[in-house]
């Protein structure tokens, strides 16, 4: 579910989940924000961070290499 008229600040104790300890875009606040993310008609992340799905839900989906790139 994503809110048009939230506000997101971008930080590395606010909205990273990857393992790196910074982003070009530090300290930025952007428009809109997601709170719920379902996927395949199951909740997976809800109140804008914490993880409910469970382990093996997700699918590896081949794909071939971008039109720019061939």
């Amino acid at each position: 579910m994503y809110d048009p008229n939230a506000k997101t600040k971008i930080g590395i104790n606010d909205t990273h989940h990857m393992n790196m300890d910074h982003s070009a875009y530090e300290g930025m606040v952007i428009d809109g924000k997601v709170d719920t993310v379902i996927s395949r008609g199951q909740v997976v992340i809800e109140d804008d961070a914490q993880y409910v799905g469970q382990k093996g839900h997700g699918r590896y989906l081949k794909r071939g290499l971008s039109q720019y790139l061939v």
